[in-house]
């Protein structure tokens, strides 16, 4: 499951926001979100931060968000 910080980083990350602009938004440094960015990562089966807009944009757009969806690999 996502935490809520991790939530509030992905949709940072969705709205186009670099590490430094999601710090500065959430009063964390840069290292932060990137070590919240690797855990995402993880978590949701993405590999780049185009992979994990993407899911922030399917998934979070829904109510209620699910608590983990990965993404499928396509072979």
């Amino acid at each position: 499951d996502l935490t809520r910080r991790e939530t509030e980083i992905l949709i940072q990350l969705a709205a186009g926001g670099n590490n430094q602009q999601i710090a500065e938004a959430l009063c964390i440094s840069p290292h932060t979100v990137k070590t919240h960015l690797y855990n995402i990562y993880r978590k949701i089966g993405a590999e780049n931060r185009l992979q994990a807009s993407l899911w922030a944009t399917h998934y979070l757009s829904q109510s209620p968000p699910p608590a983990f969806k990965p993404l499928q690999r396509i072979s």
